[in-house]
């Protein structure tokens, strides 16, 4: 995954500044994952996990900040 220079939003730091994120795209997510070993990779918002799950599980409990779930899968073999 080869990107020129950062192309993202800024993002408040814990109060000590401002950083800047890459955007990524899902094709460049699920490819950096493949190489990974990882074998699957599912991309959500926050927003829409809260609207599916019980209120114990919602992500918003953990942070109000949170704007995009990333869930990752791997094989595990038997045996």
């Amino acid at each position: 995954m080869q990107r020129g220079g950062y192309n993202g939003r800024a993002l408040l730091k814990g109060g000590t500044g401002i950083s800047r994120i890459p955007r990524v795209t899902k094709d460049e997510l699920r490819e950096v994952a493949a190489g990974l070993g990882i074998d699957l990779l599912g991309v959500t918002t926050r927003e829409r996990l809260d609207a599916r799950v019980p209120p114990a599980d919602r992500p918003s409990r953990i942070s109000e900040f949170l704007d995009t779930i990333l869930v990752l899968a791997k094989h595990v073999h038997n045996g």
